[in-house]
């Protein structure tokens, strides 16, 4: 009997490759004079960030994605933030005199500027945050390698300089060296004896006779006159919608001024004259005072275009938001006595305001103190520093 043919073996499948693990496009370079905020988290940030003068904007960066801005974009300060609380954890920078000034700050939103007030305090803190600083896109040249550059660029311009002094300074057709090949078929000459070898004795000079000169007086110089200076006493009429700032302190001193964007200015105010500035001269939130702390008694107003707001205020700079950081009595900033008087309008709400002492009671002490007054367009303020 014939055998059954022996089936052939059914080959074993082939297995399809495993594809390579996607991996996640690594982000470009950061260029130059630039900020990039990346989200290290994996889920959404809710990127805040505040500039000059002090506004919010805000974005969305996606889990481990990014977000660049231009250094140069911002205006002043800039503080990045995760969410939209102030307490958080600040990433800040300034662009400043060509450099970048920078931190990480978990200062608290009501700390003010005394930091007694914040210590152990940490409420600013919200995520974890590092800045991370990269060099320039490019080749960075060794610093040995520049000093080499250096010093060759030095050597080729002093021995430019020194050739070229060498040269400049070489009598015009004289030769360095003796032509050997050439005869020297002109004889030396003989020299006659030198007019100078004889020693002859001087002539004396005549003695003139002496002249009697006349002696000149000289005219004397008169003295310089110096410009008056104008005392409040000796002071012009003062027109309407102005203040006029006098100085009765027994010295010197600077007035300053400083309104929003919140930049100060300054002009001397010697004793016993006075200054006049229009209502229209100002931006809005205006303080002024005498000499450059931040911590003084304060003639503080805004010009809203119809009326002046204004009061007198002695809140010290770390008060904050915190109002009972600076109850009466605990903190003051009060240097001199100061008197706002009015004329020109009579209003109810228009009103005289005196203070010469830390704790005056009709004038700004807390935050949150309501002793605000306003005048029409065609008041005239008198304002005097140390007027007691």
């Amino acid at each position: 009997p014939t055998p059954a043919p022996t089936p052939a073996p059914t080959p074993a499948p082939t297995p399809a490759p495993t594809p390579a693990p996607t991996q996640a496009p690594s982000p470009p370079r950061v260029a130059g004079g630039t900020y990039r905020i990346q989200n290290g988290c994996s889920q959404t940030l809710n990127l805040w960030w505040r500039t000059q003068p002090y506004a919010d904007h805000n974005t969305q960066i996606s889990g481990n994605g990014y977000q660049d801005f231009s250094i140069s974009s911002f205006s002043g300060n800039v503080m990045f933030r995760n969410g939209q609380g102030n307490d958080a954890t600040l990433f800040e920078g300034m662009l400043s005199q060509g450099k970048i000034w920078y931190d990480i700050s978990t200062i608290p939103a009501d700390c003010g500027a005394s930091w007694d007030y914040c210590t152990g305090k940490d409420k600013g803190f919200n995520v974890a945050r590092h800045a991370q600083f990269l060099p320039m896109v490019g080749r960075r040249i060794p610093v040995w390698q520049l000093r080499l550059y250096t010093a060759l660029g030095v050597a080729v311009i002093v021995f430019t300089i020194a050739t070229l002094a060498l040269v400049l300074t070489k009598p015009l057709g004289s030769t360095d060296h003796s032509d050997s090949a050439k005869p020297n078929k002109t004889p030396k000459p003989t020299l006659a004896p030198s007019v100078e070898a004889a020693t002859i004795a001087p002539t004396p000079a005549p003695t003139p006779s002496q002249t009697s000169v006349p002696t000149v007086t000289p005219t004397p110089t008169p003295a310089i006159t110096p410009a008056p200076v104008v005392k409040a006493t000796q002071a012009a009429a003062q027109a309407p919608g102005t203040f006029r700032f006098i100085n009765q302190c027994n010295s010197y001193q600077d007035l300053y001024w400083r309104w929003a964007p919140f930049h100060d200015y300054s002009t001397p105010l010697p004793q016993g004259s006075y200054l006049d500035k229009s209502f229209t001269e100002y931006g809005a939130a205006v303080m002024v005072r005498l000499g450059k702390s931040d911590n003084a008694t304060l003639f503080e107003f805004t010009w809203d275009g119809n009326r002046v707001w204004y009061d007198l205020s002695v809140v010290p700079v770390g008060c904050g938001p915190s109002y009972d950081k600076c109850l009466p009595g605990t903190h003051s900033s009060f240097n001199v006595p100061v008197s706002v008087e009015v004329s020109g309008v009579k209003e109810e709400s228009c009103v005289n305001s005196y203070c010469d002492n830390p704790l005056c009671p009709t004038i700004y002490q807390v935050p949150n103190s309501n002793k605000t007054h306003d005048c029409g367009p065609s008041a005239k303020f008198v304002v005097t520093f140390c007027y007691v």
